[in-house]
């Protein structure tokens, strides 16, 4: 009889022992799921990408809404403010921001109610999204492409001299106007003439400043645009019409996957790692307006087929792009 009482004695334990591990280990996985925003400006880049799989490292399971304006003000607007009651009620663990216009939009609308986590902008206290680089304040903080445009101007003149710039800037982008502020300042010190192009959304004046530069009507030892939404949405057909004729410089990665000749910026791999710590540390508990914002390492990312075309000798050590 004690046999026989044994055995099922034994057996429940076991279950009772499997059952409990079962509920602790539901327990921990729930707690590693989250919910975070993407107010997208460009629709999913690189960045995204790298964000998300760094996220997935981290033993995280994330749920994404995304928001996807199309670089059109009044889309983000009304698709920002649908979700209102979502963020109020802290629906969402963090709300991810790209680019300085859709992050200026989107921390006006969340107003501190859940951390905001932006990538791509160039001048994160200019742009009015922190108060500092070291403390943001507010509920805020994020990973800036700010690298000065002197650093960058410098280090692409070495591999291209400059003396004449064509500068291509979209002026209705609070972004795009600070940095040509800055390509302004560069150039006085260095002798170097800027030929400058407003150029925008919605109008011809893009392509007519291309035929400029296709026809030779106005020649420039390299054309430059900064972290401009709308220019590097145009990067491939920029390329295609006047990439043959003149070197093309940019303040980010992606128009040099493109074809552009070279940048001196972050890799777009480590903006989305270094913005994917940071949601990892807010997951934990950190304070987003005590994380400072991360300037991620710059590198000179060169395509060889474009410096190969203009003859241009890429140093030791760049990154190269085919």
């Amino acid at each position: 009889m004690m046999i026989l009482r044994s055995t099922p004695l034994r057996f429940s334990a076991a279950v009772c022992f499997g059952l409990a591990c079962a509920v602790l280990s539901f327990s921990a996985a729930a707690a590693e799921q989250k919910t975070v925003l993407m107010v997208l400006w460009r629709g999913v880049t690189a960045v995204e990408q790298s964000f998300r799989s760094k996220i997935e490292e981290g033993g995280y399971s994330v749920t994404y809404t995304e928001i996807l304006s199309k670089q059109d003000r009044t889309v983000l607007g009304e698709k920002i403010r649908a979700l209102q009651e979502d963020i109020a009620g802290k629906k969402f663990d963090i709300v991810y921001c790209f680019g300085t216009t859709a992050c200026q939009m989107t921390v006006q609308v969340v107003r501190g109610a859940v951390p905001v986590l932006f990538v791509n902008v160039f001048d994160p206290v200019g742009a009015g999204l922190v108060h500092s680089m070291k403390i943001p304040g507010g509920n805020v903080t994020g990973v800036t492409i700010g690298v000065p445009v002197n650093a960058q101007l410098d280090a692409l003149s070495r591999l291209v001299p400059i003396k004449r710039l064509f500068l291509l800037f979209n002026a209705r982008e609070s972004n795009a106007n600070l940095f040509a502020d800055q390509v302004r300042g560069w150039a006085g010190p260095a002798g170097v003439e800027v030929l400058e192009r407003r150029v925008a959304p919605g109008t011809d004046a893009l392509e007519r400043a291309l035929v400029s530069i296709s026809s030779d009507e106005l020649s420039a030892d390299a054309l430059f645009i900064g972290t401009d939404s709308y220019l590097i949405s145009q990067a491939a057909d920029i390329h295609q019409a006047v990439g043959a004729r003149v070197p093309l410089l940019a303040s980010g990665e992606d128009p040099v996957r493109k074809g552009w000749l070279a940048t001196w910026a972050p890799r777009a791999e480590d903006i989305g790692r270094a913005a994917a710590e940071m949601a990892l540390a807010v997951f934990k508990g950190q304070d987003a307006s005590m994380l400072p914002v991360i300037l991620p390492k710059p590198h000179l990312i060169v395509s060889k087929a474009a410096a190969d075309l203009h003859k241009a000798t890429i140093p030791d050590g760049s990154v190269i792009l085919p």
